[in-house]
Order: C-alpha cells, then structure tokens, then sequence
C-alpha cells in the first residue's frame, strides 16, 4: 500500500520525484537471507555471514517459513541476539 502512496505522490510532486530518484541502489540483498534460513536448505555459515556483514540493511523474512530450532536461525540468534527479551 505505501507503494502505491509513494508513486502517486511521485507522479503530482516533481521535487519529491527528484529526489527517490536520486537515491542510489541500498539492500540489494534483501530477499537472499530468508531462502538460506530454512531447514530443507544445506547449510551455509560463510554465505549467512557475508550476507549480514555486507550492505544490506534489511531482509525480508518470514515466521511462516522458518523454523526455530535450524542452524540459520541459531546463527542469526548468535549474532543478533535473540529477540525474545
């Protein structure tokens, strides 16, 4: 929905235009980690931690599909802390 909000306030506002346009290309990555995370995937911890000390900022995740207890998710826990608290 904020989507649709942004490109119609793009379409009647020139300024506002200019500027996302000017924005340079951030989280490239952002659908790579989830597909890494999930149990019937082989587990990669070189490729997990590149992705999070890369320069990606944000990831699309999703409770639907992951399970607690596999390994992506222990090493995310390890290095981000676990959100429980």
């Amino acid at each position: 929905m904020i989507d649709y909000l942004i490109d119609l306030i793009c379409q009647y506002n020139v300024g506002v235009r200019q500027l996302i346009d000017e924005l340079p290309d951030n989280n490239q990555d952002v659908f790579e980690l989830l597909p890494l995370l999930r149990n019937d995937q082989v587990f990669d911890k070189e490729k997990i931690e590149s992705l999070l000390d890369g320069d990606t900022i944000f990831y699309k995740l999703s409770y639907k599909s992951m399970d607690e207890n596999s390994k992506g998710i222990q090493l995310l826990q390890e290095k981000l802390g676990d959100f429980d608290e």
